[in-house]
């Protein structure tokens, strides 16, 4: 969080991020506006119990420290395959 907020100063300050530090400021934020509703299953009694089904609901609630990363990749390889094969039929 404090790089984040670091990188906040300076784009407040009217200095361009690069393409890696604004992609961080993006993840660090979308992941402090999700660990607020995370936070509601830690703090309420036997509320974890149905942190299960939360996640079955709505797949992206967890922060990203908690995203695996072999999950990370193959949904990006069925991204890639998709725009691949979409490619190829508009190729015929």
């Amino acid at each position: 969080i404090r790089i984040a907020s670091r990188l906040l100063f300076q784009t407040l300050k009217g200095e361009a991020l690069s393409r890696r530090e604004r992609r961080q400021l993006v993840r660090t934020t979308n992941d402090i506006f999700r660990l607020v509703p995370f936070s509601l299953f830690v703090i309420i009694p036997f509320m974890e119990l149905l942190l299960p089904v939360a996640l079955k609901l709505f797949p992206n609630m967890l922060p990203s420290t908690f995203e695996d990363k072999l999950k990370v990749e193959e949904e990006l390889r069925k991204r890639v395959q998709v725009r691949e094969g979409s490619h190829l039929c508009t190729s015929r």
